[in-house]
Protein backbone atom coordinates (compact mmCIF):
# COMPACT_ATOMS: atom_id res chain seq x y z
CA UNK A 1 0.00 0.00 0.00
CA UNK A 2 2.80 2.55 0.76
CA UNK A 3 4.19 1.57 -2.45
CA UNK A 4 1.05 2.25 -4.61
CA UNK A 5 0.75 5.48 -2.84
CA UNK A 6 4.46 6.78 -3.63
CA UNK A 7 3.49 5.78 -6.94
CA UNK A 8 0.35 8.15 -6.96
CA UNK A 9 1.95 10.54 -5.34
CA UNK A 10 4.40 10.61 -8.08
CA UNK A 11 2.12 10.88 -11.18
CA UNK A 12 0.09 13.59 -9.37
CA UNK A 13 3.81 15.62 -9.37
CA UNK A 14 3.17 15.45 -13.33
CA UNK A 15 0.21 16.63 -13.29
CA UNK A 16 1.47 20.02 -10.56
CA UNK A 17 4.45 20.43 -12.51
CA UNK A 18 1.86 20.64 -16.11
CA UNK A 19 -0.34 22.98 -14.08
CA UNK A 20 2.73 25.55 -13.24
CA UNK A 21 3.98 25.12 -17.09
CA UNK A 22 0.67 26.36 -17.94
CA UNK A 23 0.35 29.65 -15.60
CA UNK A 24 4.71 30.38 -16.89
CA UNK A 25 2.99 30.45 -20.14
CA UNK A 26 0.19 32.39 -19.19
CA UNK A 27 1.88 34.85 -17.67
CA UNK A 28 4.61 35.24 -20.64
CA UNK A 29 1.54 35.91 -22.94
CA UNK A 30 0.43 39.41 -20.36
CA UNK A 31 4.55 40.24 -19.71
CA UNK A 32 4.86 39.98 -23.86
CA UNK A 33 1.90 42.24 -24.65
CA UNK A 34 2.77 45.35 -23.06
CA UNK A 35 6.03 45.87 -25.25
CA UNK A 36 6.21 47.05 -29.04
CA UNK A 37 5.38 44.01 -31.00
CA UNK A 38 4.78 44.23 -35.16
CA UNK A 39 1.63 41.98 -35.82
CA UNK A 40 4.56 38.60 -37.15
CA UNK A 41 5.92 38.61 -34.13
CA UNK A 42 2.74 38.99 -31.68
CA UNK A 43 1.00 35.88 -34.30
CA UNK A 44 4.26 33.70 -33.87
CA UNK A 45 4.23 34.03 -29.70
CA UNK A 46 0.66 33.73 -29.87
CA UNK A 47 1.04 30.51 -31.55
CA UNK A 48 4.05 29.21 -29.41
CA UNK A 49 1.78 29.62 -26.47
CA UNK A 50 -0.95 28.02 -27.98
CA UNK A 51 0.77 24.68 -28.73
CA UNK A 52 2.93 24.73 -25.91
CA UNK A 53 -0.13 25.12 -23.27
CA UNK A 54 -1.96 22.36 -25.06
CA UNK A 55 0.76 20.26 -25.48
CA UNK A 56 1.37 20.50 -21.92
CA UNK A 57 -2.69 20.28 -21.18
CA UNK A 58 -2.47 17.13 -22.83
CA UNK A 59 0.40 15.90 -20.68
CA UNK A 60 -1.26 17.26 -17.34
CA UNK A 61 -4.72 15.36 -18.20
CA UNK A 62 -2.85 11.78 -19.48
CA UNK A 63 -1.34 12.42 -15.74
CA UNK A 64 -4.22 12.47 -14.03
CA UNK A 65 -6.11 9.41 -15.93
CA UNK A 66 -2.83 7.64 -15.70
CA UNK A 67 -3.42 8.66 -11.22
CA UNK A 68 -7.16 7.67 -11.16
CA UNK A 69 -6.16 4.24 -12.68
CA UNK A 70 -3.09 3.89 -10.28
CA UNK A 71 -6.14 4.65 -7.69
CA UNK A 72 -8.29 2.04 -8.85
CA UNK A 73 -5.69 -0.87 -8.93
CA UNK A 74 -5.10 0.12 -5.48
CA UNK A 75 -8.22 -0.99 -4.32
CA UNK A 76 -7.43 -4.73 -4.92
CA UNK A 77 -4.40 -4.08 -2.37
CA UNK A 78 -6.53 -1.82 -0.13
CA UNK A 79 -9.39 -5.34 0.14
CA UNK A 80 -6.45 -7.34 0.60
CA UNK A 81 -4.96 -5.22 3.66
CA UNK A 82 -8.73 -5.34 5.18
CA UNK A 83 -8.55 -9.33 5.08
CA UNK A 84 -5.17 -9.43 6.44
CA UNK A 85 -5.66 -7.32 9.46
CA UNK A 86 -9.47 -9.33 10.21
CA UNK A 87 -7.05 -12.37 10.10
CA UNK A 88 -4.71 -11.01 12.63
CA UNK A 89 -7.44 -9.84 15.07
CA UNK A 90 -9.17 -13.20 14.49
CA UNK A 91 -5.63 -14.89 16.06
CA UNK A 92 -5.14 -12.14 18.72
CA UNK A 93 -6.94 -12.20 21.76
CA UNK A 94 -9.59 -8.95 22.20
CA UNK A 95 -8.77 -6.66 24.82
CA UNK A 96 -11.98 -6.76 26.42
CA UNK A 97 -13.57 -9.84 27.60
CA UNK A 98 -15.75 -11.70 25.08
CA UNK A 99 -16.08 -15.27 23.10
CA UNK A 100 -12.52 -16.16 22.03
CA UNK A 101 -12.54 -19.75 20.16
CA UNK A 102 -8.32 -21.05 20.87
CA UNK A 103 -7.70 -23.91 19.14
CA UNK A 104 -4.38 -26.37 19.71
CA UNK A 105 -3.97 -28.54 16.34
CA UNK A 106 -1.47 -31.56 16.55
CA UNK A 107 -0.64 -32.83 13.25
CA UNK A 108 1.37 -35.73 11.37
CA UNK A 109 3.22 -33.45 8.53
CA UNK A 110 2.11 -30.03 7.49
CA UNK A 111 -0.93 -29.04 5.39
CA UNK A 112 -4.04 -27.15 5.23
CA UNK A 113 -6.76 -27.95 8.70
CA UNK A 114 -10.46 -27.09 8.21
CA UNK A 115 -11.80 -26.65 11.89
CA UNK A 116 -16.29 -26.86 11.66
CA UNK A 117 -17.47 -24.18 14.51
CA UNK A 118 -21.44 -24.86 15.60
CA UNK A 119 -23.15 -22.66 18.13
CA UNK A 120 -26.85 -21.76 19.08
CA UNK A 121 -27.77 -18.79 18.07
CA UNK A 122 -30.68 -16.85 20.24
CA UNK A 123 -31.89 -14.12 17.30
CA UNK A 124 -32.80 -16.04 14.81
CA UNK A 125 -36.77 -17.31 14.06
CA UNK A 126 -39.01 -18.57 11.32
CA UNK A 127 -42.35 -18.70 11.29
CA UNK A 128 -45.30 -20.46 8.32
CA UNK A 129 -46.97 -18.61 6.32
CA UNK A 130 -50.04 -19.86 4.07
CA UNK A 131 -51.68 -18.38 1.01
CA UNK A 132 -55.43 -20.76 0.74
CA UNK A 133 -57.03 -21.09 -2.38
CA UNK A 134 -60.98 -22.37 -1.71
CA UNK A 135 -62.73 -23.65 -4.85
CA UNK A 136 -66.58 -23.82 -4.53
CA UNK A 137 -68.86 -25.97 -6.34
CA UNK A 138 -69.13 -29.23 -7.14
CA UNK A 139 -65.92 -31.10 -6.34
CA UNK A 140 -64.72 -28.22 -3.81
CA UNK A 141 -60.95 -28.59 -3.30
CA UNK A 142 -58.86 -26.32 -1.26
CA UNK A 143 -55.06 -25.50 -2.14
CA UNK A 144 -52.78 -24.23 0.32
CA UNK A 145 -49.45 -22.35 -0.52
CA UNK A 146 -47.16 -23.12 2.51
CA UNK A 147 -43.82 -20.66 3.10
CA UNK A 148 -41.60 -19.28 5.52
CA UNK A 149 -40.84 -16.17 6.39
CA UNK A 150 -37.18 -15.72 8.23
CA UNK A 151 -35.48 -13.08 9.88
CA UNK A 152 -32.61 -12.90 11.98
CA UNK A 153 -30.10 -10.66 14.34
CA UNK A 154 -27.05 -12.47 15.06
CA UNK A 155 -25.27 -9.70 14.38
CA UNK A 156 -23.72 -10.88 10.67
CA UNK A 157 -24.81 -11.68 7.50
CA UNK A 158 -25.71 -15.00 6.33
CA UNK A 159 -24.75 -15.71 2.71
CA UNK A 160 -24.90 -18.20 0.37
CA UNK A 161 -26.31 -20.47 3.52
CA UNK A 162 -27.80 -23.92 3.45
CA UNK A 163 -31.40 -23.37 5.48
CA UNK A 164 -32.83 -26.69 7.42
CA UNK A 165 -36.04 -25.74 9.29
CA UNK A 166 -37.26 -27.31 12.86
CA UNK A 167 -39.91 -27.23 15.08
CA UNK A 168 -37.96 -28.19 17.96
CA UNK A 169 -37.84 -25.59 20.74
CA UNK A 170 -34.96 -25.61 22.64
CA UNK A 171 -35.70 -22.68 24.64
CA UNK A 172 -38.27 -23.99 25.99
CA UNK A 173 -40.15 -26.41 29.05
CA UNK A 174 -38.32 -29.90 28.06
CA UNK A 175 -39.74 -32.03 31.17
CA UNK A 176 -42.96 -32.60 32.57
CA UNK A 177 -44.25 -29.95 35.41
CA UNK A 178 -44.56 -31.34 39.01
CA UNK A 179 -48.18 -31.70 41.01
CA UNK A 180 -48.37 -31.00 44.98
CA UNK A 181 -51.11 -32.49 46.75
CA UNK A 182 -53.84 -29.62 48.13
CA UNK A 183 -53.46 -29.59 52.43
CA UNK A 184 -57.28 -29.68 53.21
CA UNK A 185 -57.97 -29.33 57.44
CA UNK A 186 -61.02 -29.22 59.21
CA UNK A 187 -62.46 -26.58 62.15
CA UNK A 188 -64.92 -26.42 64.31
CA UNK A 189 -68.23 -24.38 63.36
CA UNK A 190 -67.67 -22.08 66.75
CA UNK A 191 -64.09 -21.46 65.30
CA UNK A 192 -65.85 -21.21 62.31
CA UNK A 193 -68.33 -18.57 63.47
CA UNK A 194 -64.94 -16.75 65.20
CA UNK A 195 -63.17 -16.35 61.88
CA UNK A 196 -66.75 -14.96 60.08
CA UNK A 197 -66.73 -12.14 63.20
CA UNK A 198 -63.23 -11.21 62.64
CA UNK A 199 -63.63 -10.78 58.90
CA UNK A 200 -66.57 -8.94 59.11
CA UNK A 201 -64.75 -6.42 61.75
CA UNK A 202 -61.71 -6.05 59.00
CA UNK A 203 -64.72 -5.41 56.31
CA UNK A 204 -66.24 -2.69 59.14
CA UNK A 205 -62.91 -1.42 59.82
CA UNK A 206 -61.75 -1.13 55.98
CA UNK A 207 -64.92 0.43 55.12
CA UNK A 208 -64.40 3.25 58.12
CA UNK A 209 -60.76 3.88 56.52
CA UNK A 210 -62.50 4.68 53.33
CA UNK A 211 -64.47 6.86 54.82
CA UNK A 212 -62.02 8.79 56.50
CA UNK A 213 -59.68 8.80 53.60
CA UNK A 214 -62.02 9.65 51.11
CA UNK A 215 -60.36 12.76 50.27
CA UNK A 216 -57.26 11.92 49.58
CA UNK A 217 -55.35 10.48 46.15
CA UNK A 218 -55.29 6.71 46.35
CA UNK A 219 -51.98 5.26 44.95
CA UNK A 220 -51.62 3.83 41.62
CA UNK A 221 -52.34 -0.10 41.40
CA UNK A 222 -50.21 -1.86 39.14
CA UNK A 223 -51.74 -3.22 35.90
CA UNK A 224 -52.62 -6.91 36.37
CA UNK A 225 -50.25 -9.62 34.22
CA UNK A 226 -51.90 -10.08 31.03
CA UNK A 227 -51.89 -13.73 30.25
CA UNK A 228 -51.25 -15.08 26.76
CA UNK A 229 -51.91 -18.30 25.51
CA UNK A 230 -49.18 -20.89 23.63
CA UNK A 231 -49.55 -23.19 21.37
CA UNK A 232 -48.61 -27.01 22.02
CA UNK A 233 -46.11 -28.14 19.83
CA UNK A 234 -46.82 -32.14 20.56
CA UNK A 235 -45.72 -34.82 19.37
CA UNK A 236 -42.52 -35.33 17.05
CA UNK A 237 -39.90 -32.76 15.82
CA UNK A 238 -40.29 -31.95 12.03
CA UNK A 239 -37.36 -30.82 10.41
CA UNK A 240 -37.52 -28.56 6.24
CA UNK A 241 -34.51 -29.12 4.26
CA UNK A 242 -35.14 -25.96 2.07
CA UNK A 243 -33.76 -26.49 -1.59
CA UNK A 244 -30.47 -24.33 -2.97
CA UNK A 245 -28.35 -21.88 -0.47
CA UNK A 246 -29.92 -18.28 0.51
CA UNK A 247 -29.03 -15.08 2.00
CA UNK A 248 -30.32 -14.05 4.75
CA UNK A 249 -29.24 -10.17 6.00
CA UNK A 250 -28.58 -9.46 9.43
CA UNK A 251 -31.60 -7.36 11.07
CA UNK A 252 -32.69 -5.97 8.04
CA UNK A 253 -35.12 -7.84 5.97
CA UNK A 254 -37.66 -10.39 6.93
CA UNK A 255 -37.20 -13.40 3.90
CA UNK A 256 -40.01 -15.41 2.79
CA UNK A 257 -39.56 -18.46 0.91
CA UNK A 258 -41.68 -21.07 -0.65
CA UNK A 259 -41.78 -24.27 0.77
CA UNK A 260 -44.78 -26.41 -1.47
CA UNK A 261 -48.02 -26.57 -2.08
CA UNK A 262 -50.59 -28.76 -0.21
CA UNK A 263 -53.77 -29.90 -1.91
CA UNK A 264 -57.22 -30.98 -0.18
CA UNK A 265 -60.56 -32.03 -0.53
CA UNK A 266 -62.94 -29.08 1.52
CA UNK A 267 -66.68 -29.17 2.87
CA UNK A 268 -68.25 -25.67 2.07
CA UNK A 269 -71.06 -24.60 3.71
CA UNK A 270 -73.16 -21.26 4.42
CA UNK A 271 -73.01 -20.46 8.12
CA UNK A 272 -75.98 -18.13 9.61
CA UNK A 273 -76.21 -16.26 12.99
CA UNK A 274 -79.57 -13.82 12.54
CA UNK A 275 -79.19 -13.14 15.92
CA UNK A 276 -76.19 -11.36 15.39
CA UNK A 277 -75.31 -10.74 11.31
CA UNK A 278 -77.48 -9.81 8.51
CA UNK A 279 -75.45 -11.79 6.47
CA UNK A 280 -74.31 -15.83 5.87
CA UNK A 281 -70.82 -16.38 5.69
CA UNK A 282 -68.77 -19.34 3.67
CA UNK A 283 -67.29 -21.78 5.43
CA UNK A 284 -64.73 -24.75 4.71
CA UNK A 285 -64.01 -27.62 6.54
CA UNK A 286 -60.74 -29.85 5.50
CA UNK A 287 -58.55 -32.91 7.09
CA UNK A 288 -55.01 -32.68 7.35
CA UNK A 289 -54.16 -36.11 5.50
CA UNK A 290 -50.35 -35.11 4.85
CA UNK A 291 -49.12 -36.94 7.61
CA UNK A 292 -47.47 -34.85 9.17
CA UNK A 293 -48.34 -31.21 11.74
CA UNK A 294 -49.37 -27.79 9.90
CA UNK A 295 -47.98 -25.27 12.17
CA UNK A 296 -49.79 -22.54 13.10
CA UNK A 297 -49.30 -19.45 10.89
CA UNK A 298 -50.72 -16.46 9.18
CA UNK A 299 -52.98 -16.95 6.03
CA UNK A 300 -53.81 -14.99 3.17
CA UNK A 301 -57.44 -16.00 1.81
CA UNK A 302 -58.85 -16.62 -1.38
CA UNK A 303 -62.33 -17.83 -2.33
CA UNK A 304 -62.74 -19.00 -5.92
CA UNK A 305 -59.66 -16.04 -7.46
CA UNK A 306 -60.64 -13.27 -4.97
CA UNK A 307 -58.91 -12.33 -1.81
CA UNK A 308 -60.96 -12.38 1.05
CA UNK A 309 -58.62 -11.19 3.99
CA UNK A 310 -56.34 -12.95 6.51
CA UNK A 311 -57.25 -15.25 9.23
CA UNK A 312 -54.97 -17.61 10.89
CA UNK A 313 -54.55 -21.40 10.87
CA UNK A 314 -54.27 -23.14 13.92
CA UNK A 315 -51.84 -26.09 14.78
CA UNK A 316 -53.27 -28.73 12.85
CA UNK A 317 -52.18 -32.32 13.79
CA UNK A 318 -51.81 -35.00 11.00
CA UNK A 319 -55.17 -36.16 10.10
CA UNK A 320 -57.15 -33.51 12.27
CA UNK A 321 -59.51 -31.43 10.52
CA UNK A 322 -60.73 -27.88 11.44
CA UNK A 323 -63.31 -25.32 10.14
CA UNK A 324 -62.34 -21.72 8.71
CA UNK A 325 -64.13 -18.45 7.16
CA UNK A 326 -63.92 -17.61 4.01
CA UNK A 327 -66.10 -14.37 3.44
CA UNK A 328 -69.42 -12.91 3.49
CA UNK A 329 -71.92 -13.97 1.43
CA UNK A 330 -73.51 -10.66 0.58
CA UNK A 331 -76.44 -12.40 -1.37
CA UNK A 332 -77.85 -14.89 1.83
CA UNK A 333 -79.93 -12.45 3.78
CA UNK A 334 -81.01 -12.76 7.50
CA UNK A 335 -83.64 -11.46 9.48
CA UNK A 336 -84.56 -12.13 12.89
CA UNK A 337 -88.33 -11.26 13.65
CA UNK A 338 -90.34 -11.28 17.04
CA UNK A 339 -94.03 -11.09 16.43
CA UNK A 340 -96.71 -10.36 18.10
CA UNK A 341 -94.46 -7.42 19.44
CA UNK A 342 -96.13 -5.04 21.55
CA UNK A 343 -95.20 -1.55 23.20
CA UNK A 344 -93.93 -2.99 26.46
CA UNK A 345 -93.07 -6.29 26.01
CA UNK A 346 -90.93 -6.67 22.89
CA UNK A 347 -92.48 -10.25 22.08
CA UNK A 348 -91.22 -11.17 25.48
CA UNK A 349 -94.05 -12.58 27.63
CA UNK A 350 -93.21 -12.38 31.49
CA UNK A 351 -95.76 -13.86 34.20
CA UNK A 352 -94.77 -14.20 38.04
CA UNK A 353 -93.30 -17.39 37.20
CA UNK A 354 -92.45 -17.91 33.43
CA UNK A 355 -90.97 -16.43 30.57
CA UNK A 356 -92.12 -16.61 27.05
CA UNK A 357 -89.98 -15.49 23.92
CA UNK A 358 -91.46 -16.19 20.06
CA UNK A 359 -88.92 -15.73 16.95
CA UNK A 360 -89.59 -16.03 12.95
CA UNK A 361 -85.45 -16.48 11.48
CA UNK A 362 -85.54 -15.94 7.49
CA UNK A 363 -83.16 -17.11 4.78
CA UNK A 364 -82.99 -15.32 2.14
CA UNK A 365 -81.01 -16.89 -0.97
CA UNK A 366 -80.05 -14.32 -4.11
CA UNK A 367 -76.62 -15.15 -4.51
CA UNK A 368 -77.70 -17.18 -8.12
CA UNK A 369 -76.34 -20.79 -6.54
CA UNK A 370 -77.72 -23.43 -4.07
CA UNK A 371 -76.42 -23.20 -0.79
CA UNK A 372 -76.12 -25.64 2.29
CA UNK A 373 -76.85 -23.57 5.39
CA UNK A 374 -75.90 -24.27 8.79
CA UNK A 375 -78.40 -21.98 11.03
CA UNK A 376 -77.77 -20.84 14.63
CA UNK A 377 -79.37 -19.54 17.40
CA UNK A 378 -79.18 -19.97 21.20
CA UNK A 379 -81.92 -19.66 23.94
CA UNK A 380 -81.36 -20.07 28.05
CA UNK A 381 -80.57 -23.39 29.67
CA UNK A 382 -80.62 -24.19 33.36
CA UNK A 383 -78.74 -26.17 35.94
CA UNK A 384 -81.40 -26.17 38.47
CA UNK A 385 -83.95 -28.15 38.44
CA UNK A 386 -86.47 -26.28 39.50
CA UNK A 387 -85.99 -24.03 36.41
CA UNK A 388 -87.25 -25.52 33.48
CA UNK A 389 -86.53 -24.62 29.79
CA UNK A 390 -89.02 -25.59 26.99
CA UNK A 391 -88.56 -25.21 23.25
CA UNK A 392 -90.61 -25.93 20.29
CA UNK A 393 -88.96 -25.45 16.85
CA UNK A 394 -90.44 -25.69 13.72
CA UNK A 395 -88.78 -27.07 11.60
CA UNK A 396 -86.73 -29.22 13.97
CA UNK A 397 -83.52 -28.52 15.28
CA UNK A 398 -80.57 -30.60 13.73
CA UNK A 399 -78.39 -30.42 16.82
CA UNK A 400 -78.58 -29.46 20.64
CA UNK A 401 -75.49 -28.22 22.28
CA UNK A 402 -73.23 -28.76 19.78
CA UNK A 403 -69.83 -29.52 20.81
CA UNK A 404 -70.62 -29.13 24.96
CA UNK A 405 -72.30 -25.77 24.48
CA UNK A 406 -75.48 -25.04 26.26
CA UNK A 407 -77.72 -23.55 25.10
CA UNK A 408 -76.79 -23.68 21.12
CA UNK A 409 -79.21 -24.84 18.34
CA UNK A 410 -78.42 -25.72 14.91
CA UNK A 411 -80.43 -26.25 11.76
CA UNK A 412 -79.19 -28.08 8.60
CA UNK A 413 -80.79 -25.96 5.80
CA UNK A 414 -80.54 -26.22 2.04
CA UNK A 415 -81.74 -22.63 0.49
CA UNK A 416 -81.54 -22.98 -3.78
CA UNK A 417 -81.28 -19.87 -5.66
CA UNK A 418 -84.08 -17.17 -5.14
CA UNK A 419 -85.80 -19.36 -2.09
CA UNK A 420 -86.54 -18.32 1.54
CA UNK A 421 -86.16 -20.60 4.28
CA UNK A 422 -87.90 -19.91 7.84
CA UNK A 423 -87.30 -21.27 11.29
CA UNK A 424 -89.69 -20.57 14.17
CA UNK A 425 -88.73 -21.02 17.45
CA UNK A 426 -90.41 -20.56 20.53
CA UNK A 427 -88.70 -21.73 24.30
CA UNK A 428 -90.61 -20.90 27.58
CA UNK A 429 -89.01 -20.62 31.07
CA UNK A 430 -90.96 -21.95 34.36
CA UNK A 431 -90.32 -21.46 37.62
CA UNK A 432 -92.15 -21.93 41.24
CA UNK A 433 -93.71 -19.82 42.80
CA UNK A 434 -91.70 -17.30 45.71
CA UNK A 435 -88.65 -17.54 43.36
CA UNK A 436 -86.95 -14.31 40.85
CA UNK A 437 -85.52 -15.42 37.83
CA UNK A 438 -81.95 -14.09 37.14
Amino acid sequence: MRDRNAEIAQIRLRVQAAEEQIAFLQSLSQSSAGEALNAADIQSLAQMVGSETLAVREAAFAAEQEAKAAEMAREDDAEALRDAQQALAALMEPEQDGAVLTFTLAVAEAGEVTVDVSSVEGFANWSPVYDMRLTTGDGAALDIDRSVVISQQTGQDWTDVQLILSTARPGEQTGPSGVWAPLRRIISEDELDRERGVVMMSDQAESFARSNFAGMAEPAMEAPVVMTAKADFSGATVTYLYPGRVNIRNGVEDLRLPLDTLSFAANVWAEAVPSQDQIAYRMAEFTNDTGEVMLPGRALLFADGTMIGFSHLPLLAAGGDTEMGFGPLDGLRLTRAIPNKSEGDVGVFTSSNQLTEQAVMTVENLTGQDWAVKLRDAIPYSEQDDLEVEFIASPAVTRRDPDGLRGILEWDLDVAAGDTQEVSLDYTLTWPSGYVLR
